[in-house]
């Protein structure tokens, strides 16, 4: 029974910080780092994720 105990305070209390710190360590390592705040508009722009249309955009 106490061996039951165990394995559930691990899977309630410690389980969901370590998927947490792993899914952060593989976003850190995929991250763009040349991806900055101020670069952020020329990003968009560059990708094609810009939203505002010029003047002869379309619909």
């Amino acid at each position: 029974m106490d061996n039951e105990d165990s394995q559930s305070s691990f899977v309630s209390a410690k389980l969901p910080w370590l998927v947490a710190a792993v899914a952060l360590v593989v976003y850190l390592i995929t991250l763009n780092h040349w991806v900055t705040v101020g670069s952020l508009s020329v990003t968009a722009k560059v990708a094609g994720w810009d939203r505002v249309r010029g003047a002869g955009g379309g619909a």
